[in-house]
């Protein structure tokens, strides 16, 4: 009947409607997730590929068909058991989304990734990390290098029965970074310790000329002056 006919022309649009509207929602989330500067992938529940962009195709130095269908640990034996695994799989267990650090396996590289559970699997963003790890490495490298610098000089100036001090110039105030001297610490608790004042009373006339130099470079710039008495 016409009124029949009419139903199921209806139908068929309304089926193409939302068919169209899905290809363009994946065509958008496709574009999106080819946009983004984090390499991208999508696990299903059995742990397979469902999604790869191709920063994450790029790291993997795999094509994309190597990878849509194939389990994750299939591809990537190595990374079996790993930091990587257990993070996963307790995200997919939990429901619970992970962020954590780790030295890959396959490239030996430090990578920052982010795990998500979705509806159907996980969704997974990471990025490398290696110059940030590198350049934290050496800072730590070189703190720890002036830690050992900074206390091999306090032991030697408290055996020597020295001190070492720091005089800021806009309060004109001496502050000891190392235990002074007794006969230094006793005039200082009467009396806050300036520099003008340490300069006339508690340096040996033949240095005075030599830290009066000094003194007026630090005037003259934003360095601190630092000195052994």
């Amino acid at each position: 009947s016409m009124i029949q006919s009419a139903r199921q022309r209806a139908e068929a649009v309304r089926r193409d409607t939302i068919a169209e509207a899905e290809r363009r929602a994946l065509a958008d989330r496709a574009a999106l997730l080819e946009s983004i500067t984090d390499a991208f992938i999508a696990l299903d529940r059995d742990w397979r590929f469902t999604y790869v962009n191709q920063r994450a195709l790029d790291y993997y130095g795999k094509r994309r068909e190597e990878l849509l269908g194939r389990s994750i640990w299939d591809v990537f034996p190595a990374a079996a058991g790993t930091l990587l695994h257990d993070q996963y799989e307790n995200a997919l267990r939990t429901q619970c989304s992970a962020a954590f650090e780790t030295k890959s396996v396959l490239t030996g590289r430090w990578v920052d990734i982010r795990a998500y559970p979705t509806g159907q699997g996980l969704a997974v963003y990471f990025r490398d990390v290696s110059d940030r790890k590198r350049a934290e490495q050496e800072l730590q490298a070189a703190l720890t290098k002036l830690e050992g610098r900074e206390w091999r000089l306090s032991l030697a100036t408290r055996a020597a029965g020295l001190a070492v001090f720091s005089w800021e110039r806009r309060g004109d105030r001496i502050m000891f970074e190392s235990e002074p001297p007794r006969e230094i610490a006793r005039l200082a608790q009467d009396t806050p310790l300036t520099g003008s004042h340490f300069l006339r009373h508690l340096v040996h006339r033949d240095d005075q000329r030599v830290l009066r130099r000094q003194l007026i470079r630090c005037i003259r710039s934003p360095e601190q002056l630092r000195s052994i008495c």
